[in-house]
C-alpha cells in the first residue's frame, strides 16, 4: 500500500514537472515572440517609414522626369504644326500671281494631313476656307492673328466654330496682307499623347494660359472647355484641382496631390516653353503607386521572414520598373520628333530665304521706277526690313551651315556711292537725334564697277556705323573709302569708319569681336545691343578676303578700317557720271500761311509748332476734336479767312481725330486735312483714308518729312539752302535746336511725372480706353525726347490695350514704369535749372504792362504759340509772381482759353 502511495505520489510530481516545464517553454516562447515582435515591428516600422520616404522621393522624380519628356515631345509638336503652317502658307503665296480661285486651299491642305481645313484672311475678315467648317470672320482680329501679322509664330487655344466645333488654329503669315490659319481638331492633342499612360489608369493633360482643359483622357472635359479655377468657385470639391492649375498656370515645375472623386492622386506639372504659356501635367492615383504596396508587403515580410521581403523587393522593383519604362519610351519618341524637327528645318531654310530674296529685289527694281516720295519711302522700308529679316532668318533657320561655319557671299556688281546712301537712310534719324554730323565719301571708281557681295558689305557698314553712333554724344561720324589700287579686272578700296565717340582701352578691344560680349558690363545697360554685331562683321570682312583693325583712345575716339579687292565690270560714261552724289545739303521751303492743330499733347503741340514756325507758318492750336471743328465753323460764321491746312492727331479726349475729320469735311470747306498720329500702319493708314482724310504723317516726324507733306497742299514763297547734317528735326545745325530739346525735356517732366499714376487708376476703374490713350501719349512723348527704351515699353503696353480689352501682363506694367522712372529722374534736373534762370531783375510800369497786354491777349485768343516768346516781358509786369507765373504756366500747356481768363484778372489788379 505503501508502496503505491509513494509510486502515485511520483507520478503526480512528474505530472507537476511537466506542466510546470510547459508553462516555462510557453513563457519563454511567449517572451522570446514579444520581443521578437516588437523587434520586427520596430524595424519594419522604421523600414518603411525609410522605404515609403524613399519611394515617394523615386516616385516624385519619375513623375518630374516624366513630364519633362512630355514638355519636350508636346513643345517639338507644336513647333512641327507651326512650321507646316507656314509651309502651307508658303504654297499659298506661290499661287497667288496666278489669281485667287476656288480649290487653293484644298489642293494645299491635301499635302498637309495633320490639319482639317484652312482658312484665309485679309486684315478685315475671312476670304476663303476649306474643310467644311464654320469659321468666324472676325477670327482675324484675335490676338494670336494679330501677332501673327507682326511676324511672331503662334498656336491658339481651343476655340469653338459659329458651328461649334471644336478646334485649335495654327496662323501663319502668307504675305504683307493674308493671313492663314491652319485648322486642328479641337481633340488634336488629346489623341496625341493619349496612348501614354502612368501606371494603370495615369493620364497626360495640358491646360492653356487661362487654366482652360486642351488635352485629356477625359474628352468631354476637353469638348467643353472645362476650367477647374472657376469650376472651383462654386463647387469646393474642386479647389485641389484648382490650385494645381493655378500653380501650373503661374510657371512652376512641381509636384501636386488633389482628391479626385474621392480618390488621392499625385500629378507632376511644368511648363511648355512656347509662347503661348501652356503647361503639361501627368496625374495618375496614388492607389496605383508602389506606397499602396508597402503594408501588404510588411505582413508577408513579417510572417514568411527573408524570402517574402525578397518576394516583397521584387514586386517593388516591378511596380518601379513601369515608370522608367514609359519614360524611356517617351524619350525615344521625342529624339526621333527631334531629328525629324532638324531634317526639316536644314530643308526648309532655303525656301524660305528663297522669298525673301524675292521681296528685296522687286522692292529694288520699284525703287528704280519714277514713283511718288510716299511710296518711295514704304518701299525702302520694306527693302531694309526685309535685308535684316533675311539676316535673321540666314541665323536662326540654316543650323546646318551655321555650326559648320560656312556663309555663302554673292558676286554681282553693286555701286558703293548707292550702298552709302542706302547706310546714311538707316542711320540718319539715330544720327540727327543726338545732334551728331555725318560725313559720307567715296572716291569714285569711274568705268568701273565691283563686284561682290553688297548685301553683307552693307552690314558690315551698317554695324559699324551704328556702333560709332550708339557710343558718340557729340561730334562726328565719318564713312571714307579710298581706292588703293585699280587694275584692268580688279579694284582695292580701303574702308574706314571714325568716330569722336567714348573709345575703348586696350583690354576692351580684346574682347569686343568675342560673341554676346561688349566692351564692358554695364554696356548693354546704357546702350542696348547683343554683343553679335561686331563678331558677325569681323568674320565677314574675313570672308571677303580682308582683316578688321581697331584703332582707339579713351575719351577721343575709334577707328575701324580695312582692306577689300574686288573683280570689277565695266560701266559706261553715264552711268559713271551718275555716281556723284551730295550727301549734305537740301533745300528748305518757305511758307506763307496757318494751320489748324488739333492736338491734346502739350509736347506735341509745342514740337509740331515749333517746326511750322520754321518754315513761316502760323499755327491756331486746338486741345481736342471738339475745339478744333468749332473754330473752322465760327470762321464760316463770321466770313473770316479758313485755315490753309489741318493737321488732326487721332487719340483726344471730348472728340477723336476721325470723328472730328468726318465733321469738318461735311462742313465743305476744302481744307485739307492730315492725320498726324503715331499709329501709321498700313490698316490705320487705310482707315484714315476712307474717312476722307487727305495724307498721314507719322510721329515722331522729320523735318523732311513734314516738308514733302506741307508741299502737297501749300506753294512755297521761296526755298533755302540748309544742313542735314545736324538736327534734322530742327531743319539745321542751329543752336535753338539744343533750347528747344531741353524744352521738350522739361515739358516731358513736368506732364509726365503723374502719368504712371494715371494709368494705374484707369486700369484700376477698367477704363481701358483711357489706359489706353495715356500709353499711347507716353509713347509719343518718349519718341519726341528720344528715349527709345521708354517708347517701346509704352509702346507693348498700348498694343495689349486695344479695342478696350486689356491683355497686359504684370511684368509689362512693371516694365513700363521702371522705363519712366529712369527718364524722369535723368531729366528732372532741368527743372531746378529752370527755377534759377527764371530770375527777373526789372518791373515795367504799368502803362508798360497794359501795352504788353494788348501784344498778347490776340495771340492768346487765337491759340498762336508765338505769345510764348513774350514770357520774359510777362514776368516784369507789376504783379504778383503767382498770377505771371500761372499765365505763363496756361501757355506753356496750350491751355489758351484759361490763359485769356488770367490776362482779363491781371487787367482787373492793374486798375
Amino acid at each position: 500500500m505503501a508502496a503505491k502511495t509513494e509510486t502515485k505520489a511520483e507520478q503526480n510530481s512528474e505530472a507537476a514537472r511537466k506542466e510546470k516545464g510547459i508553462s516555462i517553454y510557453l513563457r519563454i516562447l511567449v517572451v522570446i515572440i514579444a520581443v521578437s515582435v516588437a523587434i520586427i515591428i520596430s524595424g519594419l516600422f522604421v523600414g518603411s517609414r525609410f522605404l515609403s520616404s524613399s519611394i515617394n522621393r523615386t516616385m516624385e522624380d519619375d513623375l518630374l522626369i516624366t513630364v519633362d519628356v512630355a514638355e519636350l515631345y508636346v513643345k517639338k509638336e507644336i513647333e512641327l504644326l507651326k512650321l507646316i503652317a507656314q509651309e502651307a502658307a508658303r504654297e499659298i503665296n506661290q499661287y497667288l500671281p496666278t489669281g485667287w480661285t476656288a480649290g487653293i486651299l484644298e489642293r494645299v491642305r491635301l499635302d498637309h494631313s495633320s490639319y482639317i481645313g484652312l482658312a484665309v484672311f485679309d486684315d478685315k475678315t475671312l476670304i476663303d476656307s476649306c474643310g467644311g467648317l464654320s469659321i468666324p470672320n472676325d477670327l482675324i482680329n484675335e490676338p494670336f492673328m494679330t501677332l501673327t501679322k507682326s511676324g511672331a509664330a503662334t498656336i491658339s487655344t481651343t476655340m469653338y466654330t459659329d458651328d461649334g466645333t471644336l478646334v485649335m488654329y495654327v496662323p501663319a503669315r502668307i504675305n504683307d496682307d493674308l493671313v492663314l490659319a491652319a485648322i486642328l481638331p479641337g481633340l488634336y492633342f488629346s489623341s496625341q499623347i493619349s496612348g501614354f499612360t502612368f501606371w494603370q489608369s495615369g493620364h497626360f493633360y495640358i491646360d492653356d494660359a487661362e487654366g482652360t482643359v486642351i488635352s485629356n483622357y477625359r474628352e468631354d472635359w476637353v469638348q467643353y472647355r472645362v476650367n477647374f479655377m472657376e469650376m472651383a468657385k462654386t463647387d469646393s470639391s474642386y479647389n485641389d484641382l484648382s490650385s494645381l492649375v493655378r500653380r501650373g498656370m503661374n510657371g512652376e515645375r512641381g509636384i501636386g496631390h488633389a482628391s479626385v472623386s474621392g480618390a488621392r492622386r499625385i500629378s507632376a506639372f511644368r511648363p511648355i516653353t512656347t509662347p503661348e504659356g501652356w503647361y503639361i501635367g501627368v496625374i495618375a492615383p496614388l492607389s496605383e503607386s508602389a506606397l499602396n504596396e508597402i503594408p501588404r508587403g510588411i505582413l508577408l515580410i513579417g510572417s514568411i521572414t527573408m524570402l517574402l521581403s525578397i518576394i516583397a523587393a521584387s514586386l517593388a522593383a516591378s511596380f518601379l520598373k513601369r515608370p522608367y519604362e514609359e519614360v524611356d519610351h517617351l524619350r525615344r519618341e521625342a529624339e526621333i520628333a527631334s531629328i525629324s524637327k532638324s531634317t526639316f528645318l536644314a530643308n526648309m531654310s532655303h525656301e524660305i530665304r528663297t522669298p525673301m530674296n524675292s521681296v528685296m529685289g522687286f522692292s529694288e527694281l520699284a525703287l528704280d521706277d519714277d514713283v511718288a516720295p510716299k511710296t518711295r519711302d514704304y518701299l525702302l522700308k520694306i527693302r531694309t526690313n526685309a535685308e535684316w529679316l533675311l539676316q535673321i532668318i540666314n541665323d536662326i533657320l540654316d543650323i546646318s551651315k551655321i555650326e559648320a561655319g560656312k556663309m555663302e557671299l554673292e558676286n554681282i556688281p553693286f555701286d558703293i556711292h548707292e550702298l552709302f546712301v542706302s547706310c546714311r537712310t538707316l542711320i540718319l534719324p539715330k544720327a540727327v537725334e543726338k545732334n551728331i554730323m555725318l560725313h559720307f565719301y567715296a572716291e569714285p571708281s569711274l568705268g568701273k564697277r565691283p563686284l561682290g557681295d553688297p548685301t553683307r558689305l552693307r552690314q558690315v557698314f551698317v554695324n559699324l556705323l551704328s556702333n560709332a553712333i550708339k557710343f558718340t554724344n557729340t561730334g562726328m561720324v565719318k564713312l571714307h573709302s579710298d581706292i588703293i589700287r585699280m587694275e584692268n579686272n580688279s579694284i582695292s578700296i580701303h574702308f574706314e569708319i571714325k568716330d569722336s565717340g567714348i573709345g575703348m582701352t586696350k583690354e576692351q578691344i580684346e574682347k569686343i569681336f568675342d560673341p554676346f560680349t561688349q566692351a564692358e558690363s554695364g554696356t548693354t545697360r546704357k546702350y542696348g545691343g547683343t554683343g553679335l554685331g561686331l563678331a558677325i562683321t569681323k568674320n565677314i570682312i574675313e570672308m571677303m578676303g580682308g582683316k578688321l583693325h581697331v584703332e582707339s583712345t579713351p575719351g577721343v575716339g575709334t577707328k575701324f578700317s580695312f582692306d577689300l579687292v574686288f573683280d570689277t565690270i565695266d560701266i559706261s560714261d553715264d552711268e559713271a557720271f551718275s555716281q556723284k552724289v551730295v550727301f549734305d545739303e537740301i533745300e528748305k521751303p518757305v511758307f506763307e500761311g496757318e494751320i489748324l492743330l488739333c492736338e491734346d499733347n502739350a509736347m506735341n503741340q509745342q514740337v509740331i509748332c515749333e517746326h511750322l514756325t520754321r518754315v513761316g507758318l502760323k499755327t491756331v492750336v486746338a486741345e481736342n476734336g471738339r475745339i478744333g471743328l468749332d473754330m473752322v465753323r465760327e470762321r464760316i460764321q463770321n466770313g473770316a479767312q479758313q485755315f490753309n491746312l489741318i493737321f488732326m492727331d487721332m487719340h483726344m479726349p471730348v472728340m477723336d481725330g476721325l470723328e472730328a475729320s468726318s465733321q469738318i469735311i461735311r462742313l465743305d470747306t476744302g481744307i485739307p486735312i492730315v492725320a498726324m498720329t503715331a499709329n501709321i500702319m498700313s490698316d490705320d493708314r487705310e482707315i484714315y483714308a476712307k474717312s476722307g482724310m487727305n495724307d498721314c504723317v507719322g510721329k515722331p516726324f522729320t523735318s523732311q518729312e513734314l516738308w514733302r507733306c506741307l508741299m502737297k497742299y501749300l506753294t512755297p514763297v521761296i526755298r533755302e539752302k540748309t544742313s542735314i547734317t545736324g538736327n534734322e528735326s530742327g531743319g539745321g545745325i542751329l543752336e535753338a535746336d539744343k533750347n528747344f530739346q531741353k524744352k521738350l525735356q522739361l515739358l516731358f517732366v513736368k506732364n509726365n511725372n503723374k502719368k504712371f499714376d494715371e494709368l494705374t487708376e484707369a486700369l484700376k476703374n477698367n477704363d481701358i480706353k483711357l489706359a489706353h490713350r495715356i500709353a499711347h501719349t507716353l509713347k509719343s512723348n518718349a519718341a519726341q525726347i528720344g528715349k527709345t527704351v521708354l517708347q517701346k515699353a509704352a509702346e507693348t503696353v498700348e498694343s495689349y490695350l486695344k479695342d478696350e480689352n486689356n491683355f497686359t501682363t504684370e511684368m509689362q506694367i512693371l516694365n513700363l514704369e521702371a522705363e519712366l522712372n529712369i527718364v524722369l529722374k535723368e531729366l528732372s534736373p532741368l527743372l531746378e535749372q529752370q527755377v534759377q534762370q527764371e530770375v527777373i531783375t526789372k518791373t515795367i510800369n504799368p502803362d508798360e504792362a497794359r501795352e504788353l497786354l494788348e501784344k498778347l491777349e490776340p495771340l492768346v485768343k487765337c491759340g498762336n504759340p508765338e505769345s510764348l516768346s513774350l514770357k520774359n516781358d510777362i514776368r516784369t509786369m507789376p504783379v504778383s509772381n503767382e498770377l505771371k507765373e500761372k499765365l505763363i504756366a496756361e501757355m506753356e500747356d496750350f491751355e489758351f482759353e484759361s490763359a485769356a481768363v488770367t490776362i482779363a484778372e491781371i487787367r482787373q489788379r492793374m486798375g
